[in-house]
C-alpha cells in the first residue's frame, strides 16, 4: 500500500526531464538559428562590399581605357565619393584609403558592405597604367625646355587647326630638368593656377595654353595658362630617353644608299610601292614591321617651288641628313603617310610647307620622324613656313626658331623653342601609336575589419 502513487511520480520526473530537455534542445536551436542568421547577413554583407569593390573598379576601368590620365582619374573618384553619387550603392558605401598618383597608380579603397545590421569591409589595391605613346603631350624633353617670350603652345583636334578647333592642352613636361620660360604677354592673364580655363582664340596671346610639369621652373609664370607642378616635376618613362630605345625602333640597314637631290621646280612623287627619284625600294624590318623602305644617304630638296608628293603609306630611312628649303611636302589623299627613320640632322627653313594644315585623320598620321642623331643638334626648323611633325629625338637638342607654326608634338632631349611661331599639339595623337595600351588590375582584395 506505500507503493501507491510511484508511477504518477515516475511519470511526473520522465516529464519533467523530457520537458527541460526539449526546452534545451529549443534554446539550442534558436542560438543555432541565431548564428546562422548572422552569419547569413555578415555574408550578405560582404557580398555588398564586394558589389561595392566591383562598381569602383568598373568606374576606373571605364575612365582608363576611355584615355583619362590618372590625375583625371582621380580628381573624379574624389569628387563622386565626396559627392557620394554614382560610387555609393544601396547596401555599400566606398571610401578612399590612400591614393599613390604617377604614371602607375595605385588606388586603396575601402568598400564597407551592410546588411541588416551587419557590417562587413574590404580593401582593394586597384593599379591603372596610362597610355604611354611617345605623342601623348605638346613637347616632352628628357633634360630641358625652353619656350621664348613670343611664343604659343596651345592644342587641337577632330580637323585642322583654327579658332574652332583650338583648345588649351598643349603640355609641356620635363622628364628630369628645367622649363624655362619668356614673359607673357597676355595683360589679362594672372596667376597660372586660376587661367586653365583661358582660351588662345585672341591670336595675340602668348604663353603656354596647357599644364607644364618639371623639376624646376623658371621665368614669368604668368607665362603659363594652366596648372603646373615644380615640385613633383613629370613622373614619366626615363627609359625613353635611354640610347638603347631609339637604337631599338631604328631599322637595320647595310650598305651604301642613294642620295636624292631634287632639281629646281620638280615634282616627286613617293608612293611605297615603285622607285621614286632614282632611289630604289628596299624591304626593312620597322616598328611596324617588314616594310617597303626607300634608303637614303643624304636627302635634299632646296630649290625654288619643289614638291614632294606622298602617296600611301610611304617610309624614308635616312643615314646621313635631311635638308629642306622652298619645298612643298603633301599627301596625295587622306591614306597617305610619311614616316622618316633618320641618323643625321634635320633642317627644315625658308619657304617649305610641310604638310600644311595637316591632323591625325582616322588614325592616321601625316609624318612621323624617329632621329638617333647624337653628335649635334638633332632638328632645327626656322622659317614661315607650316610644317606638321610628330618628332621623336631624345639624343639631341630640337631647335625651333621660325615664325611659322608647327603642328604635331616635339619630344627630344632638350628643346629650344625661341622664335615668333607657334606650336599647335595634335590632341590625335594621343590615340595613335602607344607603346602600352591603358590597363586596370586588382593588385590585392582582402577583409578588414574595423
Amino acid at each position: 500500500m506505500k507503493q501507491k502513487g510511484f508511477v504518477l511520480v515516475s511519470v511526473l520526473i520522465i516529464t519533467s526531464i523530457t520537458t527541460m530537455l526539449a526546452f534545451s534542445q529549443i534554446k539550442e536551436n534558436l542560438l543555432q538559428e541565431r548564428i546562422g542568421g548572422n552569419q547569413q547577413k555578415e555574408i550578405n554583407a560582404r557580398l555588398a562590399a564586394e558589389q561595392g569593390i566591383i562598381a569602383v573598379f568598373k568606374y576606373i576601368n571605364d575612365l582608363n581605357q576611355g584615355g583619362e590620365s590618372n590625375t583625371a582619374i582621380i580628381t573624379a573618384l574624389t569628387d563622386d565619393l565626396n559627392n557620394k553619387t554614382a560610387l555609393q550603392g544601396e547596401h555599400y558605401i566606398i571610401k578612399i584609403d590612400e591614393v599613390i598618383s604617377g604614371t602607375t597608380s595605385t588606388y586603396r579603397l575601402i568598400s564597407q558592405g551592410s546588411h541588416l545590421g551587419a557590417v562587413a569591409y574590404l580593401k582593394t589595391e586597384i593599379e591603372t597604367i596610362e597610355e604611354s605613346g611617345f605623342f601623348k603631350d605638346a613637347v616632352v624633353a628628357c633634360e630641358g625646355v625652353t619656350v621664348g617670350g613670343s611664343s604659343t603652345i596651345d592644342s587641337y583636334k577632330g580637323g585642322t587647326y583654327s579658332d574652332a578647333t583650338k583648345t588649351n592642352n598643349g603640355d609641356v613636361k620635363v622628364i628630369d630638368g628645367e622649363l624655362s620660360l619668356g614673359s607673357g604677354n597676355d595683360n589679362n592673364s594672372s596667376n597660372s593656377s586660376n587661367n586653365s580655363s583661358n582660351n588662345s582664340s585672341d591670336n595675340g596671346n602668348k604663353g603656354i595654353y596647357g599644364n607644364v610639369a618639371a623639376k624646376t621652373i623658371v621665368g614669368d609664370r604668368d607665362f603659363i595658362k594652366g596648372d603646373e607642378d615644380p615640385v613633383e616635376g613629370y613622373v614619366g618613362n626615363s627609359d625613353e630617353c635611354d640610347p638603347a630605345v631609339i637604337a631599338s625602333v631604328m631599322p637595320t640597314y647595310v650598305g651604301t644608299p642613294a642620295s636624292f637631290a631634287a632639281g629646281n621646280g620638280t615634282t616627286t612623287t613617293f608612293d611605297g610601292i615603285n622607285s621614286a627619284g632614282g632611289v630604289s625600294l628596299l624591304t626593312m624590318n620597322t616598328l611596324e614591321g617588314m616594310k617597303p623602305v626607300y634608303a637614303f644617304d643624304n636627302f635634299s630638296s632646296t630649290n625654288n617651288n619643289n614638291v614632294i608628293e606622298i602617296s600611301g603609306e610611304v617610309i624614308f630611312y635616312i643615314k646621313g641628313n635631311m635638308t629642306i628649303r622652298n619645298t612643298t611636302f603633301s599627301l596625295a589623299n587622306s591614306n597617305s603617310s610619311l614616316t622618316i627613320y633618320i641618323d643625321g640632322n634635320i633642317e627644315v627653313n625658308t619657304g617649305s610647307n610641310v604638310f600644311a594644315n595637316g591632323y591625325v585623320n582616322n588614325g592616321i598620321t601625316p609624318l612621323t620622324v624617329y632621329s638617333s642623331n647624337s653628335d649635334d643638334t638633332a632638328v632645327t626648323l626656322g622659317g614661315n613656313g607650316q610644317i606638321y611633325m610628330n618628332l621623336y629625338a631624345p639624343n639631341e637638342t630640337v631647335s625651333y626658331n621660325g615664325t611659322g607654326a608647327i603642328l604635331g608634338a616635339l619630344r627630344g632631349k632638350s628643346i629650344d623653342i625661341s622664335g615668333n611661331g607657334s606650336l599647335h599639339y595634335d590632341e590625335g595623337l594621343g590615340e595613335v601609336g602607344s607603346s602600352t595600351d591603358p590597363k586596370s588590375s586588382y593588385k590585392a582584395v582582402y577583409y578588414s575589419y574595423e
